[in-house]
Order: structure tokens, then C-alpha cells, then sequence
């Protein structure tokens, strides 16, 4: 793990606390080992996907907001249970969360054998799609730069064909989505490989249907599988291409190094080894650009190893690593030239790595500079050499380093640099200056040679979600998550995603009464500010005793303030918030690891521990212990208060009895269950969340079952709530939704933003538009002023919205319609005061800001308003030329530059009599300056705009979100 900005914690600490937040993870990702039916690797992106009904998809629906009830019938009658043998394993684990038992072959054809299910609607995807997940590999075409490719750990392969302003996927996410490495052929236009990682392997476990490497010789439009093959088990770390025809390529995978010389017609393993875990065994793999013979492998196993007769023999070429204090493996970086550089993670210390360089095209070394920089080993590092300047290294980890004279010294520590976690370091071999960054946070740019970077992947739906909530408030949904490697992640229709409170890997509750009534947890529980309460850490169990698992918090269904919490000592009961707490009648063993109350009896409860399930009919006061069964997840029928659904390792079970008896649904296929929900608008209607990829559902209580839809990517899901007529899951590709109202999958279209206002000035504003995959996006606008730019056909996707210039005009109004839905367009008349340069001054009085010297304090326009938010968000430049600020995309701009201290908000709820508060550090020029705008304090006390061609305003009402321009009407006045 890495720290995070927002947590000004040690290095040390951070990490031992995600190493105890990893060992309390009870509900982690599957690792499977056998294959599911075959998918051609050059299929569709879209399966065929069976309909039930003959309703026309793009029928109006003329009451939206009611969901049909479907045909239903009693469940059958289950077959008697046995237990599954589903221990939890204890104590630490770094980097790899504890698998599900992998289902069986048998299980998964069952699984592939049901129907699909359409007639409820389609997934699609919903975001975030301002932060990229994490990124193994990068690649840049050679003969053509504006062509990047980036290998995501369970998102699939992304490029862009015009320097980052749109990407796609590239390679169909229903065969294989968990991607390690991505190379070009350094002089052959459109030539790219691509390496996957093996079944069951990885950080997040892979259920790639394919092993080896994928090749394109038309800049990814179609591929093949090349191989190699033999292997099922070798995940392929690095690819080179050994010749100039693209005929040769070498796969360096963590079992060996294989070479083709015919494009995968056959392989031959030329350099043997095994590897013994998946990080440390990572194979870095170098081709000498001047002479194709001459080759470079690092691995754990063998160490560094050289070739000169393209593969033939090998010689160990890595005396200078001592065996006693440093350890293999090392990662390699050559110049343009003879000149190599590695460094190696030294053995017992996260704060020295050792760097070496060979100027005889790696057979003789000579150590240089050692980094103390704090660092996690092969899980994340990188190095790469400036194609201009072979003096010029850059060495990236969980922090940045550049060098620049050839690894004698380190210039001053950059912090994170682009981002935490480093995997790929880039140069574009055109541009002098120009690098590409790939790590956990996704694809970042710099443009100065690393010492400052933007966001370069924004579109990219590959966020892997782990936590999180949704709530909705009437029909303005509103969406909390805590992605992996992230921040808390916060949608707000209308104005689309931005960072909110939280730490990655935290889960959000936000309870479905209430939606103010927002909780989060990091090993302990957190509460939210609210208007008449503080936050707090309310953590009933004190000390190293929160949760159990991902979903202990449980609402009362009648009374917004009363909460259970189900920890390692006991169960909790709070009427209060958390404020003060009372233990309930039951402890468990090991502790409680789920809570949940029945929908019709809020006296009504039911606990699970480590093997069992107990029910509880005073509230809490007393339980009785049930069955001996390991549950995953508890679902309590809307209909019958004594009706339990039960996901286990095996499949799901009935309980009929308050959970005293289970017995398993035959109809359901023997595969792991992570999650289930029985509906609360029609109890017969049952949604389980596999442990493997997919979601089934039941119409009829279980007698009989379907997959869910057609547009899930082959990724496990990690949550799973209901709000409303949606259906929310969170999954290692982002966040996807299904609107349960049978509307046409279509007809399921969501804008972001919904309207726009924009400045006088001419400019290039995103729209981003979700809808599902399989369906068409047309773009039309009704003004010449305002065009609209589209570069996907299809599926989710961000179009832009370019308006000219109208600084010598009046405010004028248009429409564009987009994926048919019609968006309103305002551009404000006259000249753009509020751009770069320009001194403002905030307003006072009833225009939401109040300044006092050098104090600012946010409030609500209308007091009354508690909830009520008031975001500043900022582009620069023209987002078409490259030159965006990650504000818009990357969350709100909190971030204001007071005499000299950094004054942000922890979350954009600016409620009655909220102050903003300082954070040190949260927006230094070096860290997250991309995410934020800057106000300088003048000395007549007012604020410059730093940096910004032009601001964007937005105020939240009860009604919804509206998006202004800033002016001297929303809280701007110009001096």
C-alpha cells in the first residue's frame, strides 16, 4: 500500500495498518483454476445475450419510476445442507487478500449454462472515470507517438490514438481483462503486443480465459492469440521484439523466457526457471536496441542473466549483487545506446535500493547511487532511461527519484510524483521531455521531464472498487465508493465524480433514511459530520477491535439514528449515532462478522460469526445460535421475517426457521456466493454476486435462476447494494448499475454534467455519458457555436462540448443532444474576467462566502439548506491540446493558498456553521496541485486566480445540482 495525501501518517504506519485491514478482510477476490467455456480471443465485445419477452428496447416506458412485479412461484424445496469447510485463515498478508475456495469446472459450466436475463435491463458502466486503476505496464508507438497503450491489473487494455483526449478498450473484457505488460515494435507502425496474466494469479486474481501473448499489427483493432500456451499457469511480465519484421518476440513470464521466430507458431523455451511468487518473481526483460543478439533478463531465480547469440546461452552477469544483504530480482532500463542501468531491492530495509549501471551493454557493472526513498520491493518499481539524454534516469516506487547524472546522485526527493506505487516508467522516444507514468493511481504525463505530471488516462473505466455504498435521494443517486489504492470516490449526478473523506480500502455506509448519515471505517468506525454532530471515530470495540469484515454496519429500518456494528469482540447497538453504544446478547467466535435486522421487524436480528448464524426476536437482548454454516453474506426476506438467504462457499442456502435450519438451493449452481440481496419491493426476486464474475437472479424465490444481464466484464464483484429501482456493483472495472424497471437497456442513459454554463471565452467543456456497451451514441447540436466532439461510437464514453468565442456578444442559449438525452447549453456574453491573472475577490454576505482577514469560512446560501454544497472547479486551457486540469475530473477544488498555509476541505459538505480546516500538505505543487485550483492571497486581501483560463461554479439545491459560471452573482467580484 502507499500513504495517502489525506493521511499524514508515516510511511510505516500506513503500510502496517493496510497489513491488519488486509487480515481482517474476511470476503476477498476469487483465485480459480479451472477454465470456463471457450470465448474466441478476437470475438466480440458483446455476447449474445438472450431476451426474455419481445418488449422493443427503445419503447418508451410511460411510468419510470414503478417496477413491474414479475410471474413468481414458491422456491423448491432444497436440498439438505453440508457444511462447507470454509475456514478463515489468520495473521498477515501483503499484498494478496485471502481467495475464496475456487469454484469447481463443474460449477462454473453450470453457471455459463443458465439463460441471460435482459428483461430487468443491461449493466452498464457508471465511473468513475477520473482516476485510472492500476497500471502494470505502458507502452508508446514509436513511428507514431500519439498512439499510448496502457495494461491495467484487472481493467483490460486502454489506448489512445490521439494523445490521451479519448481511450478504448482495446480487447473484448468477456475473454480477458487482467493484463501485465504491453510493448511496440520499436520501427513497425501498429505492431503491439500485449502480455496476460495467468488464471488465478495476481494482487486481484485473475480470470483471464486465455495464457500468453495477445499481437495486433493494426494499433489494436483486431488481435490474435500468439501464445505461448504450454504454460497455463505463466503470467507474462515483459515482451520484447527481437528483429525488425516482428517476427521474433520473447515472452519473459515468472517460468521461463520463450521465444518465437515465426509470430507464435512455435514457442522454444530458451532460458529456464521457475518462479516462486507473483511479484518477486516478476521477469524484467531488455532487447539491446543496437544490437538485436544481445539480450538482458532479471528474475529472482536466476538473477540477471545475458545473452549474445539472441537466446542460445546464457551467462549470469549480476556478481555485483551480494547475496547476504541485497536480493534479486532487478529491474533493467537501456539507453539508447550501450549504456544499461537496474537497480534491486535491498533485503531487509524498505529505505535502500541499490542501482548499478553497465556501459559495455550489461556484461560488467558498477554500483552508483543508493535510494533511500522508502520503498515495497518488486511490487512496485520502475526505471527508465531519457532516449535524449542517457544521463537522464528516472526510478519511480512508491516515491520518484531523478538522476541526472547517470545515477551518481538523486535530485531532491519528489514525493509521490505522478502517483503512489509505480509499475512503468515511459520516455516518448520523439518528444524530448516527455514521459508516461503507469501506476496505482492509473496513466499520468509530464511534460518536463518528471518533475511535474497531470492525469493523462481520464475516461478509462477501470477503477477497481472495493468498498461502497449508494443512496439516492428521490432520483439524484447519489454514489460513495473507496476504490482500491484511492481515496474515498464520491458521484453526484449531474456533476460526476470527485475525491471525498475516506482512505483506500475503507468502506462508506451511508444509511438509505437519512442520506447525511454517512459512516466509513479504517480498521475502526468513523461517523461524518452532520449539521448538529461532529466526526468522530466511534468505534465501539476500542483499540484493534473493528470489523471482522466489509459489511458489519446495519441500519434500523425504522429510526435513522439507531445503527448495529458487528466487531471482533461482540455485536453493538447505537441509538445515537455512535455516540454512546450498548453490546448486545451475543459475542461469537472470534466475533461477529455480519449484522442484519429483518426489513418487517426491526426487533428481528441476525448474526453471523466465523461458522455459524444466531437470531435474535427482543432486539438484541438474547440469540439463539442457528446452523454451523460459513456465511459470506445474510439476506432477510421484506415478505417473512423468519426467511434467510445465505451465501456460502458452495452455492445459497434457505433458511425458513430464523436461520435454526439451512438447507442449500439446488436449482443454484455449486459455485462460491460473496453477496445476496433479496428485493425489498418484490421479496421473490433474489440478486447473488458470484465469487467468480457475474451476478445470477431469481424471479421466483430461488426455484429457478439466470444470469443477470450481458455487459459484466470477467471481473469478481465486490459489493452489491439496492437503492430504489437500481442495482449497484462495485467490481475490479469500476462501478456498474442496472436499472430493475425493464426499461430498454437503451434507455438507461446518464449524463454528466446534465446542463452547462459556460464562460464567454471559447473552450472545450467534457460530457460524460454512461449508457450500456452494446448501445449507440449519436451526438447532434442545434447551434453552430456549440459543436459537440464524439470519438466513440458506443458504450460509455466522454464527448465534448466546443463553444466559440462570444466575449464581444450577449449570453446566448442552445441544446445538443447526446445518446438522446438533450443537455442545455448557456455561454455567458462579453469578457471572461474570471481567467488567469485576474484579481478576484470573494464575495460576502449572502453569497455563500464570508472573508475576514486571512480566515475563510464557507456557508450555505439559504441557512435553512444544510446540505447544501458549493464546489469551485477549473479547466486551463483547451482540454482538446492536451492541457486539462484533473479539478473537473479528479473531484472538487478545495484547495486554497492562504499566507503561505494549504486550507482544504475533507469533504464537500458545507453545512451550517462549517469551517474550512487546514491540511499541510494536501496541495503542495510537487503532490496533488493537478487536483485542485489555487487562490494567492493578495496583499490588499483579495485572491489572484492562478494558473486557470476560467472557473466553474457549482451550487447544490434540494432539487438537484445546477452549474454556473462564476460571476459576481455566484460569489465572485471582480477588482
Amino acid at each position: 500500500m502507499h500513504r495517502l495525501r489525506a493521511l499524514p501518517l508515516t510511511c510505516v504506519f500506513c503500510l502496517l495498518l493496510v497489513l491488519v485491514l488486509f487480515a481482517e478482510r474476511r470476503h476477498v477476490l476469487s483465485s480459480s483454476v479451472s477454465s470456463r467455456l471457450s470465448l474466441d480471443p478476437v470475438a466480440a465485445q458483446v455476447r449474445a445475450a438472450p431476451s426474455l419477452g419481445t418488449k422493443d428496447e427503445n419503447a418508451p416506458v410511460t411510468n419510470p419510476s414503478s417496477r413491474k412485479a414479475h410471474e413468481v412461484s414458491k422456491p423448491l424445496a432444497p436440498a439438505t445442507a453440508t457444511r462447507e469447510d470454509n475456514e478463515r485463515q489468520e495473521g498477515f498478508v501483503v499484498k494478496k487478500p485471502l481467495p475464496f475456495k475456487p469454484d469447481s469446472a463443474e460449477g462454473q459450466l453450470a453457471v455459463q449454462a443458465l439463460s441471460i436475463n435482459t428483461s430487468l435491463g443491461e449493466w452498464r458502466a457508471v465511473g468513475p472515470s477520473n482516476f485510472g486503476g492500476k497500471v502494470y505496464s505502458v507502452a508508446i508507438d514509436p513511428t507514431n507517438v500519439n498512439y499510448v497503450y496502457a495494461a491495467y491489473e484487472v481493467g483490460g487494455l486502454w489506448g489512445t490514438a490521439d494523445g490521451g483526449t479519448s481511450w478504448h478498450a482495446l480487447y473484448s473484457r468477456f475473454a480477458d481483462v487482467a493484463f501485465t505488460s504491453v510493448k511496440t515494435h520499436p520501427t513497425i507502425p501498429g505492431l503491439v503486443a500485449a502480455g496476460l496474466i495467468a488464471k488465478g494469479e495476481g494482487y486481484f486474481a485473475s480470470f483471464n480465459k486465455h495464457v500468453g501473448v495477445l499481437l495486433s499489427a493494426n494499433a489494436g483493432k483486431t488481435w490474435k492469440l500468439i501464445g505461448p500456451t504450454i504454460d497455463k499457469t505463466a503470467t507474462v511480465w515483459d515482451i520484447g521484439f527481437g528483429d525488425s519484421t516482428g517476427q521474433v518476440l520473447y515472452a519473459a513470464t515468472q517460468n521461463g523466457l520463450y521465444k518465437t521466430t515465426n509470430q507464435g507458431l512455435a514457442w522454444t523455451k530458451v532460458l529456464a526457471y521457475t518462479g516462486n511468487d507473483f511479484f518477486g518473481s516478476r521477469a524484467s526483460f531488455m532487447v539491446d536496441p543496437l544490437n538485436s543478439n544481445v539480450l538482458l533478463l532479471a528474475d529472482n531465480v536466476v538473477g540477471v542473466m545475458r545473452s549474445t547469440n539472441a537466446g542460445a546461452t546464457w551467462t549470469e552477469v549480476d556478481s555485483w549483487v551480494k547475496p547476504t544483504t541485497q536480493q534479486n530480482p532487478t529491474l533493467l532500463a537501456w539507453s539508447s545506446g550501450a549504456k544499461v542501468y537496474a537497480y534491486a531491492f535491498t533485503n531487509g530495509s524498505n529505505l535502500a535500493l541499490s542501482t548499478y549501471s553497465s556501459t559495455d551493454e550489461g556484461l560488467t557493472w558498477t554500483p552508483t547511487a543508493i535510494s533511500s526513498d522508502f520503498n515495497q520491493g518488486m511490487y512496485d518499481m520502475a526505471i527508465a532511461v531519457d532516449p535524449f539524454d542517457a544521463n537522464h534516469v528516472i526510478i519511480h516506487g512508491s516515491y520518484l527519484q531523478i538522476s541526472t547524472d547517470g545515477l551518481q546522485t538523486f535530485a531532491s526527493d519528489l514525493g509521490y510524483g505522478a502517483g503512489p506505487d509505480c509499475e512503468s516508467v515511459v520516455f516518448d522516444p520523439v518528444h524530448p521531455g516527455v514521459v508516461y507514468d503507469g501506476n496505482d493511481e492509473g496513466v499520468h504525463k509530464s511534460t518536463d521531464g518528471g518533475l511535474t505530471w497531470s492525469r493523462f488516462d481520464t475516461g478509462v473505466l477501470t477503477n477497481k472498487s472495493i468498498g461502497g455504498s449508494t443512496y439516492a435521494v428521490g432520483s439524484d443517486g447519489r454514489i460513495y465508493s473507496n476504490p482500491a489504492d484511492y481515496g474515498g470516490q464520491q458521484y453526484v449526478p449531474g456533476l460526476g465524480y470527485r475525491r471525498s473523506q475516506g482512505y483506500e480500502y475503507d468502506r462508506f455506509w451511508v444509511n438509505p433514511k437519512d442520506p447525511n448519515n454517512l459512516y466509513t471505517s479504517s480498521g475502526g468506525l468513523s461517523r461524518a459530520n452532520t449539521a448538529t454532530q461532529a466526526s468522530a471515530n466511534i468505534d465501539p470495540g476500542g483499540v484493534n477491535t473493528g470489523s471482522n469484515s466489509a459489511d458489519s454496519l446495519e441500519f434500523d429500518p425504522a429510526y435513522a439514528n439507531t445503527v448495529y456494528f458487528a466487531g471482533k469482540k461482540g455485536l453493538y447497538k447505537s441509538a445515537n449515532r455512535g455516540t454512546t453504544w450498548t453490546t448486545l446478547g451475543v459475542t461469537g467466535s472470534g466475533g461477529i462478522y455480519y449484522v442484519r435486522v429483518a426489513p418487517s421487524n426491526r426487533n428481528h436480528l441476525y448474526a453471523t460469526d466465523s461458522g455459524n448464524v444466531y437470531s435474535s426476536t427482543n432486539g438484541g437482548v438474547s440469540f439463539t445460535k442457528g446452523a454451523s454454516i460459513t456465511a459470506n453474506a445474510i439476506a432477510v426476506s421484506a415478505a417473512n421475517e423468519n426467511t434467510i438467504y445465505i451465501a456460502a462457499g458452495d452455492g445459497l442456502y434457505l433458511s425458513t426457521d430464523s436461520g435454526n435450519t439451512v438447507t442449500r438451493l439446488t436449482a443454484f449452481p455449486k459455485v462460491g456466493v460473496s453477496l445476496v440481496i433479496a428485493d425489498r419491493q418484490f421479496p421473490n426476486q433474489l440478486y447473488a454476486a458470484l465469487t467468480s464474475p457475474g451476478v445470477l437472479v431469481s424471479l421466483d424465490g430461488g426455484s429457478s435462476w439466470q444470469q443477470l444481464g450481458s455487459q459484466l466484464p470477467l471481473v469478481q464483484p465486490n459489493w452489491m447494494t439496492e437503492v430504489g429501482s437500481n442495482l449497484y456493483l462495485g467490481t475490479g472495472a469500476g462501478i456498474w448499475e442496472i436499472n430493475l424497471q425493464s426499461l430498454g437497456a437503451c434507455s438507461q442513459v446518464t449524463l454528466s454534467p446534465a446542463s452547462l454554463t459556460l464562460p464567454s471565452s471559447a473552450g472545450t467543456y467534457p460530457v460524460e455519458v454512461y449508457v450500456p456497451g452494446n448501445c449507440n451514441t449519436t451526438a447532434t447540436s442545434a447551434a453552430s457555436w456549440a459543436t459537440v466532439k464524439r470519438y466513440a461510437t458506443n458504450g460509455p464514453s466522454i464527448m465534448y462540448v466546443m463553444v466559440t468565442d462570444n466575449s464581444a456578444g450577449n449570453a446566448r442559449n442552445s441544446t445538443v443532444k447526446i445518446a438522446g438525452q438533450t443537455v442545455g447549453v448557456t455561454q455567458l456574453g462579453g469578457p471572461n474576467l474570471v481567467k488567469s491573472g485576474n484579481v478576484v475577490a470573494l464575495a460576502s454576505g449572502s453569497n455563500c462566502v464570508t472573508v475576514s482577514g486571512t480566515a475563510l469560512k464557507l456557508t450555505p446560501c439559504a441557512a435553512a439548506k444544510t446540505t447544501q454544497r458549493f464546489t469551485l472547479q477549473a479547466f486551463t486551457g483547451d482540454i482538446l491540446f492536451g492541457s486539462k486540469s484533473t479539478s473537473y475530473f479528479g473531484g472538487p477544488a478545495y484547495c486554497l493558498v492562504n499566507a503561505g498555509s494549504y486550507v482544504s476541505v475533507s469533504g464537500d459538505k458545507l453545512q451550517s456553521g462549517a469551517k474550512i480546516t487546514e491540511s499541510a500538505g494536501d496541495c503542495t505543487s510537487s503532490g496533488s496541485a493537478n487536483s485542485a485550483f489555487f487562490l494567492e492571497p493578495q496583499t490588499n486581501g483579495t485572491w489572484n486566480v492562478v494558473g486557470f483560463d476560467s472557473l466553474l461554479c457549482f451550487t447544490e439545491q434540494a432539487g438537484g445540482a445546477s452549474q454556473l459560471a462564476c460571476s459576481a452573482t455566484t460569489g465572485f467580484t471582480i477588482q
